[in-house]
């Protein structure tokens, strides 16, 4: 660790010619402070060596955090006070800016590591790219990703795969373990639960601002599709169950639930669902989508719960309707169908002939184009 150490801030003095900004008694500290974790020292090193900032000046900051003595064995707590500090003052870096509008750092920064991990969703795991959860999960910008992390990159870093997504990638576990542990993250601890309900906050003020009527689909499918349209709401509907069910009752839930409510949000989703259903995005998740949503509903007031309950039994016995009318189409669905098919590039990649008429438009042929796929794939009775 001592050559480790030595190398890299020697190379250090080279990048910003002044080979002295470091003394031969900061790595002893330094080695003293890991107690035998190379993680301790290579976390340390990537936090020093960032640029932007003095190496010098970072070297101080981990220098003057010292662990305290006590009987009780800490074997993390240099590593997690390395971590405090760098969290603290990434945080204090970014509220400081005006254009987050009052965020909450940890908060944010907590959303994004539980996705790191992934949800288990209607008994499906689901993670999704660090762009996409910014703007589809957290009502963020795009880019604000990687603002968030602008000051955490000893500790992770924004991987871009070749459709042009970003991950987030932790560079050890150990972040990990601190973030989940109320006692050793202590005042830096953000629970479950608050990630949450921060979440279904988010979803349910997109929901809101939606229009009353949902105008822009036809009655129709599936042309258009709701996903060519609006794919933030059908992701807003899909994922509010599931985040309800996680954040559990709580005083600021409760606000939220009265404004969703008072501004028509059971309303709107009600309009919503036939045609987010009938492209497919509910049909395989139903039951867990409806029993995520009935057991948030057993959570409330009586008074709280009735309109929700007035609703889950409508939608219980629409979804059956629902289900029906996935079995087929009518003859003016068939030639909507045609005519697109006949207009796109799919009809230049069939196996026998440039144009399709109706009787193409069946579940043989639908196994050959997505966008049917969806519409007649059908489990159950």
């Amino acid at each position: 660790m001592v050559r480790y150490l030595r190398r890299r801030f020697e190379a250090i003095g080279l990048r910003i010619g002044d080979p002295n900004w470091f003394r031969e008694g900061d790595i002893n500290t330094l080695i003293r402070k890991a107690s035998g974790q190379f993680i301790y020292v290579a976390t340390a090193y990537r936090y020093i060596s960032e640029r932007g900032a003095p190496p010098a000046e970072r070297l101080k900051i981990v220098l003057t955090g010292t662990p305290r003595q006590e009987k009780k064995v800490r074997p993390f707590e240099a590593l997690d006070m390395l971590y405090a500090r760098i969290l603290s003052i990434a945080k204090e870096a970014y509220e400081a800016v005006d254009t987050h509008h009052g965020r909450d750092f940890l908060l944010l920064f907590r959303a994004h590591h539980l996705n790191v991990h992934g949800f288990g969703m209607y008994g499906i795991m689901r993670r999704q790219s660090a762009d996409f959860f910014s703007e589809r999960w957290l009502g963020l910008k795009a880019g604000d990703e990687e603002r968030l992390i602008s000051d955490l990159h000893s500790l992770v870093a924004l991987e871009r795969d070749i459709d042009g997504s970003t991950w987030l990638h932790l560079h050890h576990k150990s972040l990990s373990d601190f973030l989940q542990e109320e006692s050793r993250a202590k005042d830096l601890f953000v629970s479950e639960a608050r990630v949450y309900t921060h979440i279904t906050l988010c979803l349910m003020e997109r929901i809101i601002e939606y229009p009353p009527k949902f105008d822009a689909v036809s009655d129709r499918w599936p042309i258009p599709q709701p996903d060519s349209l609006c794919p933030s709401l059908n992701e807003a509907v899909e994922i509010l169950p599931f985040c309800l069910s996680n954040a559990g009752f709580n005083y600021d839930l409760t606000i939220q639930l009265v404004i969703f409510t008072q501004n028509s949000g059971w309303l709107k989703i009600n309009e919503f669902l036939p045609p987010i259903y009938r492209a497919g995005y509910l049909f395989d998740l139903w039951e867990g989508w409806l029993g995520d949503l009935d057991r948030f509903t057993r959570s409330l007031k009586p008074e709280a719960s009735a309109e929700l309950n007035r609703f889950i039994g409508k939608w219980r016995c629409d979804e059956k309707e629902w289900r029906r009318e996935r079995r087929g189409f009518g003859s003016g669905e068939l030639k909507e169908i045609v005519q697109t098919l006949n207009s796109s590039k799919v009809t230049r990649s069939l196996p026998t002939r440039g144009r399709v008429g109706i009787e193409d438009a069946t579940p043989p042929f639908a196994l050959t184009h997505p966008r049917l796929l969806r519409a007649w794939t059908v489990s159950g009775p």
